[in-house]
Parts: structure tokens; C-alpha cells; sequence
């Protein structure tokens, strides 16, 4: 997951075509965006992280306390699978 590549997808698109985009990859394996990325599931976690980082921003949220706030969520989320092996 390569942080640079969510922000510029983030703030770039919006959510409706990042989750359109999500969905093509997935189900095709068609990259429609161009998306960067080392294979099929990193492409597909940056769409979904931007897209969740866009729906973020689109209530309000700066693209900084969008990225920080998701960031932080998958980190618990992490630590939580790591503490449980």
C-alpha cells in the first residue's frame, strides 16, 4: 500500500469512481484509472482506501485528517490481528 498513490487517487476522483473502478478490477481486471501499483490486490486496496478516504472528505473531513483518521483505523486494525496470533 503506497500512500502517495491513495492521496492523489483520493483527491483526484470521487468516490462513485473509485468504487466503479473497484469493481472493474476486481470482477474484469480491468485497471480503468490507470492505477499504480505491484499486482491486481495492491491496485484494488489503493481504489478501496481512496474511495473510503474520499467519502471522508466529502463530509467535510481535509484530505490530511481524511488520510490520518483512515491510516489510524487500519493500524488498530492490524494490531488487533497481530496481538491475536
Amino acid at each position: 500500500m503506497k500512500m502517495p498513490i491513495i492521496r492523489e487517487l483520493a483527491s483526484k476522483h470521487a468516490k462513485v469512481d473509485l468504487e466503479a473502478a473497484a469493481e472493474a478490477l476486481e470482477s474484469k481486471g480491468e485497471n480503468v484509472l490507470g492505477v499504480e501499483g505491484d499486482g491486481i490486490a495492491e491496485q484494488l486496496t489503493h481504489l478501496l482506501m481512496a474511495a473510503k478516504i474520499r467519502g471522508k472528505m466529502d463530509k467535510g473531513m481535509s484530505l490530511p485528517e481524511a488520510l490520518r483518521e483512515q491510516s489510524q483505523s487500519v493500524r488498530k486494525i492490524l494490531t488487533g490481528l497481530k496481538n491475536n496470533s
